[in-house]
């Protein structure tokens, strides 16, 4: 019969080209397979679902309705199971669902779990279903390593502009220090003007005054410089730590191919 998705309408590039839009795309694609499982074509309803996933744009934003067509493909793969005992069918369903885990977002937790414990349970059917045939290959699926965890460069990333900014107050303590001691030396080395002739130098209350000062200001910008320098060198070692933490916790992406499914991250 006639495709219910065909009257899907093409906008044009920038370049002059007619490309379908993604989301409105999958929108149609599903409303038409939601029609076909209710005329009692489940097959042509999958098929139009896989065309719906396809169709969606990746990234966070798009996660809940990519979720929403990779459970109703399991779903109705999982109605075929019961209908026909063709173990086959649930390792379509896992399969599918695996093409949509392999490219979440590390931070999309809600719809992680959701998707992980239905598909929990669909594996553990298949499984079950497969034992009389014996031991069964899990859905065929190339790991690839995703790279890095978001939120751990996010962590290194302000780690490391805290350790620019105390290494910048260390710098200003250190400099700091070092022109208080430049003009200590300079008030030591003049000669002394106090009243006393047996103690010229400590009866010059003017400069006995500038001393005390400016060894003030050199205890205060030595210890600005201490706690400057320590604190940047222990937000730079917490920042290499988070960097290491990401690309340990960096997960892995899927490329799946099963039962006509092909999906790429």
């Amino acid at each position: 019969g006639e495709d219910p998705a065909r009257g899907v309408e093409p906008r044009r590039t920038e370049l002059g080209e007619e490309a379908p839009s993604g989301v409105d795309e999958a929108a149609k694609l599903s409303a038409a397979a939601q029609e076909r499982l209710d005329a009692g074509d489940r097959e042509g309803a999958i098929a139009l679902w896989r065309r719906a996933f396809r169709a969606l744009p990746g990234g966070f934003g798009y996660a809940p309705r990519r979720a929403a067509a990779a459970l109703a493909i399991a779903d109705a793969e999982e109605r075929a199971f019961r209908e026909t005992d063709d173990p086959m069918r649930l390792h379509a369903a896992v399969a599918a669902l695996d093409a949509y885990l392999g490219g979440l977002d590390p931070t999309d937790d809600e719809n992680r779990a959701k998707v992980e414990d239905r598909r929990a349970e669909l594996l553990d059917m298949y499984l079950r279903a497969s034992a009389p045939e014996g031991p069964q290959p899990a859905p065929p699926a190339a790991l690839q390593r995703r790279g890095f965890d978001r939120r751990a460069g996010f962590a290194a990333a302000g780690l490391g502009g805290a350790a620019v900014v105390a290494g910048v107050v260390a710098l200003a303590g250190g400099l700091t220090g070092r022109a208080a001691d430049d003009d200590l030396r300079r008030v030591i080395a003049r000669p002394c003007e106090g009243t006393d002739p047996l103690d010229p130098c400590g009866s010059d209350q003017a400069r006995e005054q500038q001393k005390s000062e400016l060894v003030s200001e050199g205890l205060r910008a030595n210890r600005m410089a201490l706690v400057g320098g320590i604190l940047a060198g222990t937000l730079l070692a917490a920042g290499v730590a988070a960097l290491v933490a990401g690309a340990i916790r960096g997960r892995a992406r899927v490329q799946v191919r099963t039962a006509g499914l092909v999906v790429r991250f």
